[in-house]
C-alpha cells in the first residue's frame, strides 16, 4: 500500500506500507509525472515515509527502473523516514547512482526533523 500526498508546493510526500500493486504504481507515476510538468522546471523534493518495504510487481520492475531515470533530474532531495536501518546504507549506495539528489534517512521519532530539512 503507498499512499501520496502533497507536502508542498515542492515536496511531494508518499506512505509506504507493504507491496505495491501494479495499479497503484501506474497511479503513483501519473502523480509524478503531473507534478513535475506543474513545477514548470522547478526542482522537486521527495518526503518518504516507509513502514514496511514490499515488492514492487514483477512486471513493473523495468518500468521503474526507466521511471528513476526518466526523473532523477527533476528532483534535487530527498527524506526516508524509517526505523529500517539497512535503508541507511541503501539510501547511500543509491546517492552514488543519483549525485545530484542529496537524501537523508531519519528515524519516525524524527519526523518533524524529516520534514523541516526537506524544505529547507
Amino acid at each position: 500500500m503507498i499512499e501520496l500526498f502533497d507536502v508542498s508546493d515542492n515536496v511531494l510526500g508518499f506512505k509506504m506500507d507493504g507491496s505495491i500493486s501494479p495499479q497503484e504504481f501506474d497511479e503513483i507515476v501519473k502523480k509524478v509525472d503531473k507534478k513535475v510538468i506543474d513545477a514548470e522546471g522547478r526542482k522537486l523534493r521527495v518526503y518518504a515515509e516507509i513502514v514496511e518495504l514490499g515488492m514492487i510487481p514483477p512486471e513493473k520492475f523495468i518500468d521503474n527502473i526507466k521511471f528513476k531515470f526518466k526523473h532523477f533530474k527533476d528532483f534535487e532531495k530527498e527524506a526516508v523516514v524509517s526505523d529500517k536501518k539497512w535503508l541507511n546504507t541503501f539510501i547511500s549506495v543509491t546517492e552514488k547512482f543519483f549525485p545530484s539528489i542529496e537524501a537523508k534517512t531519519f528515524s519516525f521519532e524524527e519526523k518533524d526533523e524529516a520534514l523541516k530539512w526537506v524544505q529547507s
